[in-house]
């Protein structure tokens, strides 16, 4: 009589259908988490990347307002703003304060997602230190995630030679 045993009737192990299913299912949720953490990574750096990027031209925008008052003198600084205060879309730095509109800014700085606005405040109250310029830079981008601004501040006043 020939009998027919099994893999398990002879002491042989083997895997189910369900155990190789239930090891396929457990690699995958690895690879998506492994992948999740990834992409997020890749997120975060380009925030960052963003945020750096919009510290650096709210600094060069500060230093346009200054390049502004050091070129004109204060005199003529004071007199070239358009209303007091004033907000400016300074998106080319070679923008002179003389030809530049005030308002919003409708565009971007060339080849990036950011935009500049300098806003200037004269303060011509009596004060021991004299009279004194506030300049405020917002630089502002817009990505996945929603709207963001970065903000840099200082006051200008008038030096002496």
């Amino acid at each position: 009589m020939v009998m027919i045993l099994t893999k398990k009737a002879r002491g042989e192990s083997g895997q189910t259908l369900v155990e190789i299913l239930v090891a396929i299912a457990m690699v995958v949720l690895v690879l998506v988490a492994v992948v999740g953490r990834s992409v997020d990574s890749v997120r975060n750096s380009i925030f960052s990347r963003n945020e750096i990027l919009a510290t650096r031209f709210a600094q060069e925008g500060i230093e346009w307002g200054r390049s502004q008052r050091d070129r004109l003198g204060w005199n003529a600084f004071v007199a070239a703003l358009d209303s007091n205060p004033v907000t400016y879309c300074v998106l080319d730095l070679s923008q002179q304060i003389e030809v530049l509109g005030s308002g919003a800014c409708t565009g971007t700085i060339s080849g990036t997602v950011f935009t500049r606005e300098v806003s200037l405040s004269y303060q011509d109250e009596p004060n021991p230190n004299g009279d004194f310029v506030d300049v405020t830079v917002t630089v502002s981008w817009t990505d996945r995630i929603g709207d963001h601004t970065s903000n840099l501040g200082t006051r200008l006043s008038q030096w002496i030679k």
